[in-house]
């Protein structure tokens, strides 16, 4: 008898093992789509656009703008904003433009660009939304700039900028 009660103790800890780790399985795979799910989501620096409101009208730089970060009319300037930045405490720029073309091509225009104007492109990333993000810095302070197919119309791009000094 003792031998088929010793039996059942190894049945019954086998079963425990069992349940313990298939418990563990899940809670881990739950945890990786969670953790997969949150990063394809969050994972790129790229704004929803969809929420973004960009007028259609051209806008004209306010005169106090600094030279080195007027785009040229390739990118037409729908709203722009001066001082204080999100997330940011230094003063800086913040724009949205509109190009009339592919993402690849605003990213040559923007990167030329910003090149002459004495800005080092440190990165040039492809965002998963078919658009870029370029990262910029000269000896006075850095920026991003966040450039994407117009979901409304894809004949066109956006282009948002952020300049810190």
């Amino acid at each position: 008898m003792k031998f088929k009660v010793c039996q059942k103790n190894v049945s019954i800890r086998r079963i425990i093992i069992l349940i313990t780790c298939l418990t563990l399985i899940l809670v881990v795979s739950i945890g990786y789509y969670l953790y997969i799910s949150y990063f394809n989501i969050l994972g790129s620096f790229s704004p929803p656009l969809e929420n973004v409101d960009f007028p259609s009208e051209q806008i004209v730089y306010p005169p106090d703008w600094p030279d080195e970060i007027r785009f040229p009319k390739e990118f037409v300037l729908v709203d722009y904003s001066s001082g204080l930045l999100p997330d940011n405490s230094k003063e800086g720029w913040s724009t949205k433009l509109r190009f009339y073309g592919n993402p690849s091509d605003a990213v040559k225009e923007a990167s030329s660009y910003m090149e002459d104007k004495g800005w080092i492109v440190l990165q040039n990333d492809k965002l998963d939304s078919g658009g870029y993000l370029l990262l910029l810095q000269n000896e006075q302070g850095t920026g991003a700039i966040v450039i994407d197919p117009d979901p409304g119309n894809p004949s066109q791009t956006i282009i948002i900028t952020t300049i810190f000094q």
